[in-house]
């Protein structure tokens, strides 16, 4: 095993503990929030883990993108080669392109409920972000069937 299929592994199935994650935080935010339920510290650290699972998500991925891919283009003139085929086109900019999205919503998502004064407009603005950032996890997963497309699950 190398290094690059060590990386891939833990990238793709942390990728459910960052949808999880997610889930649970959007749940919490629909239903506490609809309910006047006072924002928690558990609220909190749900919210911190899943950018932390995020931010972890980016690491791993710029590990795999700038140092162990065989699909990411190296030079310029390889980008625009790449930008030709979907298969390459997806890894090089649009699966980078929508997690970064992805992180910046959920990001601004959490830092603007910080801020916020009362627990509602938390619950709501922490919910707008996760859900921005599901969409745009969603649009960047190599789904199975998809020219580029990956296992859900790597063993």
């Amino acid at each position: 095993m190398n290094a690059y299929t060590v990386l891939l592994f833990i990238h793709s199935w942390l990728r459910w503990g960052v949808v999880a994650l997610a889930f649970v935080l959007l749940f919490r935010a629909f239903t506490r929030g609809r309910g006047g339920a006072p924002w928690t510290s558990a609220d909190r650290g749900l919210s911190v883990a899943f950018t932390a699972a995020l931010d972890t998500q980016l690491l791993l991925g710029l590990g795999l993108y700038f140092g162990l891919s065989p699909f990411t283009p190296r030079t310029g003139a390889a980008l625009g080669a790449a930008m030709k085929v979907a298969y390459l086109r997806f890894w090089a900019v649009e699966h980078v392109f929508a997690m970064v999205f992805a992180i910046v919503a959920a990001h601004v998502g959490v830092a603007s409920a910080k801020r916020a004064e009362d627990d509602a407009t938390r619950y709501k603005r922490v919910a707008i972000g996760v859900a921005v950032a599901l969409v745009a996890i969603a649009v960047g997963i190599p789904w199975p069937g998809l020219p580029y497309g990956r296992p859900l699950f790597r063993f």
